[in-house]
């Protein structure tokens, strides 16, 4: 299973918030809590590790103060790295701001792929000055390091936006609530109303205005106190309030209502707050500053309507059937308010039934837990229902994957492999549903892909492959600033080097190969190579090495195998792609020559892709030159020629003479490390490299030979490529290469 954890300051943030998102992502993922238990357990004094009952879940204590503290601030930082470098989690998910800062900067530092924070209300919103600029940018920092972030309401969402402190990367889990309500524990009950009530010393004709939550200015503690000494003294009031006092707050408040008939309740902390509200008649929550405000549906769930300020992330659990929002600082209008729902009961009564079935549509804890758990489901994926080991490939070139890797579908699912395709932007549209796009460019790309990581990180952890394996140098360059991170977190990579530059024409081609040769990274846990340059090359270096046969490539052996036809015309053939290294030029020229100086009746066939796809100006004016454009089946006209050209400076193997082979075609080539192999395999001549004059006399010599001789040849060149692919088993070849991937 993969690993992710949950860093919070506080235990308690985690017990109330997180406990229920906690209990049902442990079925698809292990999870470590990472919190400040200290203070929980005074008896821990060391950082290690509290193991939980549950399966799957374990608490780590880390020194996490709430508080700013510089130094201990830095301990914790340091702390975080060190513990994120050791457990390799697949998602760092932070919850309130000092645990974001310090997650999130730990997490960026040690590349955690999938970092989340989860906005729940902003410090900063009630400050002033340089502390409310500070606060702010650090909550702009959090959101630069994070990946995806979570907003625990719409509105919140929107003015954290207009703030420019988020961007469109951010989402709000259903409809707003970071844990919604518990349906079993907050409901309408008349007899707990009674019984907390009798232990509260409440009668039944007094009316119970409650508050839940800390007992700090920005909760608006004041302004409700205020508020109740405007109203009437013959109304039977019991302001009840419910929570830490922080700042000293309680003895202030007890000194406002000496002289009043409003009877006071303080309780520091409860751990059953769904009986306080059943108990409660009004529920008033005037705060200046909140993400959500859980407590109001909660309230609301037990049919009480509820009175607060009209802020962001209040006023999504409020409606204006099921309380009253008045405005900020209003102490009079929140007076006549709360005066309203006093003297009209029935209004009461219609507007906490209306919150009531509000909150059970659209808040309660099944709706977000859920919302939360096809979240990661979409950003990281999980494990539980593979039953195969699964196998990325990835090219930006539909076209490498199409003729190279997708013929080996069928044998690798047989052994226990599902195969999923990778490709350019775009390519994948008109394919199957295992092919997926990335943001991958043909040509000299991977630049501009670099800059578009977190989106390719994204992908690869939403595909949860078990192996990935590149199979061009370029994909593997757009890669490379993650490969590490890639590796860390369990993904076994492969390289398939199927060419080099070593041989280009081009010697900026070649001196930009000696720096980026993936072939020399250090990162691959295995590398398959396809001829014994690449093999010696790699050999010494820190990874798996296996020489793969015939090319690692299938065959494209769909002609049928008929009979050699002499051609009164001498036809030749010519099969790649017309770039510069493959010297279409010199097999024009070596045409030309035997048409006009030696007169041979001869005919050249190209098959190959050009750009932009039309026939190439080289050939358009040379009548003994016929362009067949590129072919699914090049042999349906190759395999009826009477011998093959390879102009090529570079290959990776050659492949291509040994399906001419497999007809009977001999083969004459340029040398090069990969043709060179392949040729040699199979009995065709190699003549040096831009030696046309050479290819022009093998030419002879073989036009020499009379029939019966070349039927020979044809006979011994056929037999040698059947030789060749008998000894050959490709798929148990790229099954040894995962296997060894899996040893490193």
């Amino acid at each position: 299973m993969k690993k992710i954890c949950f860093v919070v300051s506080s235990p308690t943030s985690a017990n109330v918030f997180l406990k229920d998102h906690i209990e049902n992502l442990s079925k698809y993922y292990d999870i470590d809590i990472i919190a400040n238990f200290d203070k929980e357990h005074k008896e821990h004094k060391e950082h290690k590790e509290h193991k939980e009952h549950k399966e799957h879940i374990t608490r780590i204590n880390a020194p996490i103060d709430r508080k700013i503290n510089l130094k201990s601030d830095l301990v914790a930082l340091f702390y975080l790295i060190q513990l994120f470098k050791k457990n390799e989690y697949v998602s760092v998910h932070s919850v309130t701001p000092k645990a974001g800062l310090l997650a999130m900067t730990a997490a960026f530092i040690t590349q955690i792929p999938n970092r989340i924070h989860w906005f729940t209300g902003q410090v900063w919103v009630t400050k002033k000055g340089i502390n409310r600029k500070l606060l702010k940018f650090a909550d702009k920092i959090i959101n630069y390091l994070s990946t995806s972030n979570l907003v625990d309401s719409q509105s919140q969402y929107e003015f954290l936006l207009k703030s420019k402190v988020i961007k469109n990367k951010s989402s709000v889990i259903a409809n707003g609530s970071i844990c919604g309500f518990d349906k079993n524990r907050f409901y309408p009950d008349s007899q707990v109303r009674a019984t907390t009530r009798s232990k509260l010393n409440i009668n039944d004709n007094e009316f119970v205005i409650l508050y839940l939550g800390r007992m700090v200015k920005d909760k608006g503690i004041f302004d409700l106190v205020e508020s109740l000494l405007m109203i009437e003294n013959n109304l039977n009031i019991c302001l009840l309030l419910i929570g830490s006092d922080e700042e000293g707050n309680i003895e202030i408040l007890k000194d406002k209502l000496v002289n009043s008939k409003i009877k006071f309740i303080y309780i520091p902390f409860i751990s059953d707050p769904e009986n306080y509200l059943k108990a409660a008649d009004l529920y008033s929550m005037p705060s200046y500053r909140e993400g959500f405000g859980l407590s109001v549906i909660e309230a609301a769930a037990c049919a009480i309507p509820t009175i607060a300020y009209d802020i962001y992330g209040i006023s999504d659990a409020i409606s204006e059937e099921t309380g009253i929002l008045v405005q900020v600082g209003k102490i009079a209008d929140l007076s006549r308010a709360i005066y309203f729902l006093i003297t009209n009961p029935e209004n009461r009564k219609i507007m906490g039934q209306k919150a009531l079935n509000r909150a059970g549509e659209f808040f309660s804890k099944e709706l977000v837990v859920n919302g939360l758990k096809d979240f990661y489901f979409r950003e990281i994926g999980y494990t539980s229902s593979k039953t195969k080991s699964r196998i990325l490939n990835i090219s930006a070139a539909s076209l490498t994957i199409k003729s190279f890797v997708e013929p080996f579908e069928t044998d690798l699912s047989n052994c226990g492999f599902d195969s999923i395709y990778a490709v350019g932007r775009g390519e994948a549209e008109n394919f199957p549903d295992n092919y997926i796009n990335l943001p991958l460019e043909r040509g000299p790309y991977f630049f501009n892909s670099w800059l578009k990581y977190r989106e390719m990180r994204s992908i690869i952890f939403k595909v949860n492959p078990d192996i990935i394996i590149f199979h061009t140098p370029l994909s593997a360059f757009a890669f490379l600033p993650i490969l590490k991170a890639l590796n860390r977190h369990g993904f076994k990579l492969i390289y398939i080097a199927r060419g080099s530059l070593d041989e280009s024409t081009s010697r900026r081609a070649r001196l930009l190969w000696y720096f980026f040769d993936p072939t020399i990274w250090s990162v691959w846990n295995s590398v398959g190579v396809i001829n014994d340059f690449l093999y010696n090359k790699c050999l010494g270096k820190n990874m798996e090495v296996k020489l793969l046969s015939l090319g690692g490539a299938p065959l494209n052996l769909t002609h049928d195998e008929s009979d050699w036809i002499s051609h009164e015309e001498l036809q030749i053939g010519w099969v790649g792609r017309l770039d510069k290294d493959k010297r279409i030029t010199d097999f024009i020229e070596v045409v030309r020559i035997l048409k006009e100086r030696y007169l041979l009746n001869v005919k050249g066939n190209v098959i190959g892709a050009s750009i932009p796809g039309d026939k190439p100006e080289i050939i358009s004016n040379l009548p003994y030159i016929t362009f067949h454009g590129w072919q699914n089946n090049p042999w349906r006209i190759i395999g009826n020629c009477d011998l093959l050209i390879s102009t090529s400076v570079r290959e990776g193997y050659g492949l291509v003479p040994v399906e001419a082979g497999y007809y009977g075609i001999h083969t004459i080539a340029y040398t090069n490390h990969g043709t060179s192999k392949s040729v040699r395999e199979i009995g065709g001549v190699l003549v040096d490299k831009l030696d046309m004059d050479s290819l022009v006399n093998e030419v002879l010599k073989w036009n020499a030979k009379n029939k019966a001789e070349k039927i020979e040849l044809r006979k011994q060149t056929k037999q040698k490529v059947k030789d060749l692919i008998k000894k050959s088993n490709q798929t148990q070849e790229l099954i040894e290469l995962i296997n060894l991937a899996g040893k490193s």
